[in-house]
């Protein structure tokens, strides 16, 4: 993953280096086994123009895993492919929860409803992520192609 990112703005690992202000054998220890102290991995993403580096240093993290969802970094027509496929029919639910959630209590009945409900918004949630990622990843590809062709 910090290797995808470094390469994917258009870095060499050179410039990397020099902006991190680590050792080769540093930087090539931490794109091998994609870890890296929480400092440095905030300083790349901002570098790199790329948040999904702290979001999966979290979900890396005991507590985070458990917290966050799993996303896969997926090719953007994909991404958008799934985020539909997840998206179909979430009206209705989102209609259920507000009648759930009109009298502002989650009675018995309501509780095994409300939890397919909740299952079925993170499932969409981490295709939207998954979306999201594919975005930024697609427009830093072309930013670097353009940087690219002005020089």
């Amino acid at each position: 993953m910090l290797r995808e990112c470094r390469i994917s703005i258009g870095f060499s690992k050179g410039y990397a280096l020099e902006q991190l202000g680590v050792a080769e054998r540093t930087l090539s220890g931490y794109e091998a086994d994609d870890d890296a102290p929480a400092d440095i991995i905030d300083r790349m993403a901002d570098l790199y123009q790329a948040p999904i580096i702290r979001y999966w240093y979290i979900a890396k993290h005991p507590v985070g895993g458990k917290i966050l969802p799993k996303i896969a970094i997926e090719q953007f027509p994909v991404a958008v492919l799934r985020l539909r496929n997840a998206a179909e029919g979430i009206e209705d639910e989102c209609d259920r929860l507000a009648v759930i959630a009109d009298d502002k209590v989650i009675s018995e009945e309501e509780v095994e409803p409300t939890l397919g409900i909740m299952d079925r918004l993170e499932h969409m949630m981490e295709h939207i992520l998954e979306t999201i990622v594919a975005i930024k990843m697609n427009i830093s590809k072309n930013d670097t192609h353009r940087q690219a062709e002005c020089r």
